[in-house]
């Protein structure tokens, strides 16, 4: 059978055998992965509220009954959408090697994390959160903060790789990676999608980081302890 394709471009699964049964085991291992993908999509093109669980079904090639099977309830598979979304655009950050000097390694990760905080679907996953902190805000919490927490650690490692190398000294590594994220992408990212004062070019944006990470390492010099 031949795979389709959304207008979004991703994958989907073949339409499910009118006759019913289990899927091949092929698709099958693929079936949790892909259901997200397309409730994901569906959440951020629609909003919550417009997204019905039937809508999210028909989009995955999937039977209603699957999704409640698996993931129980829509704000359930809300939650898990996201956090799949979270996961895909960070793991791939986190599992890259370390190498170069410590200014190289923030202004590598510092370029692709703002690259990714501009990216529509995590804009648009940040919309969702955003949903769930007024409907639900206990939810909100466990969402953002797991998103968060992996970004910090991805720039923990690095600073720590600098610490070890006597390139900074560390009294406060989680407060210094959060201060650090901030610095590389909340603030550029604010520059350019809200007060326009950052332009949304490779050039702009390496030059803002190289700046600031001058600024940050020059506070954490250990001369300047």
């Amino acid at each position: 059978m031949i795979k389709t394709t959304s207008r979004s471009g991703k994958s989907r699964l073949p339409p499910r055998d009118p006759k019913g049964g289990r899927p091949p085991r092929s698709v099958a291992a693929k079936l949790g992965a892909h259901i997200l993908d397309a409730a994901l999509e569906q959440f951020i093109r629609q909003g919550v509220e417009a997204t019905s669980m039937e809508a999210i079904a028909s989009a995955a090639s999937v039977s209603k009954r699957t999704l409640y099977a698996r993931f129980g309830s829509k704000m359930d598979l809300l939650v898990a959408s996201i956090e799949y979304g979270v996961a895909k655009h960070l793991n791939p950050l986190s599992s890259r090697g370390g190498g170069g000097s410590l200014h190289e390694r923030l202004l590598d990760v510092g370029a692709r994390f703002l690259d990714l905080a501009l990216k529509p679907e995590v804009i648009g996953m940040e919309a969702l959160v955003t949903w769930i902190a007024n409907e639900q805000p206990t939810l909100r919490e466990v969402v953002h903060e797991r998103g968060i927490a992996m970004a910090i650690a991805i720039v923990e490692q690095i600073l720590e790789d600098g610490a070890r190398q006597g390139e900074v000294v560390l009294k406060d590594k989680t407060f210094t990676a959060a201060f650090v994220l901030d610095a590389l992408v909340t603030v550029p990212r604010d520059r350019i999608v809200v007060s326009m004062r950052l332009d949304d070019t490779k050039a702009a944006k390496r030059a803002y980081l190289q700046s600031a990470i001058d600024l940050i390492l020059t506070g954490l010099s250990p001369r300047s302890d």
